[in-house]
């Protein structure tokens, strides 16, 4: 049984009505750098109309990112905001609106899982003046300066230079 399932049967049938819910669950999410493994805190209300129960929050979320000019993996926090539309009633064929199920609970699994993954970034880095890493020795730049390189003309790939920067 997933942990993000919350018990609705009573509010269906009461137009108008609201309530509020908070918990904790853990989620799991790995991306190339990004991770985000543990708990995080959701905070939901949940709206009833006529024939559906509109759940709209936010979740709030530690992850390790990954910078992707260094690679040093820092440990951030996030929020992301999601909402679904749950129907009681009969099915729907909008693939936007998921159902109540015959128990009366409803899944925030999918929605939360979908905001916070889109939520986390593809290509985080650690500050805005990450200097990186040295393409020719690996150096952490932001560290160690590189003391300059032996000249390239050495290297086996020196004859490929001129594919990548012509000097014409």
């Amino acid at each position: 049984m997933s942990a993000f399932r919350l018990q609705v049967s009573d509010l269906i049938g009461r137009a108008g009505a609201s309530r509020t819910a908070e918990f904790t669950a853990d989620l799991e999410i790995a991306m190339d750098m990004a991770v985000l493994t543990g708990p995080v805190s959701v905070n939901v209300r949940l709206d009833v109309t006529s024939q559906d129960i509109i759940a709209a929050g936010t979740v709030d979320y530690r992850a390790v990112l990954t910078c992707h000019r260094c690679l040093n993996a820092n440990e951030s926090g996030g929020r992301a905001r999601f909402s679904q539309v749950y129907r009681f009633r009969g099915s729907s064929d909008d693939v936007d609106i998921m159902e109540v199920d015959a128990n009366g609970f409803i899944d925030l699994f999918p929605p939360v899982n979908d905001e916070v993954g889109l939520s986390l970034p593809l290509a985080p880095i650690c500050r805005e003046d990450c200097a990186g890493l040295c393409p020719t020795c690996g150096n952490d730049l932001n560290t160690e300066p590189c003391g300059g390189h032996e000249e390239l003309s050495s290297s086996p790939f020196a004859v490929l230079e001129h594919l990548l920067d012509p000097q014409e």
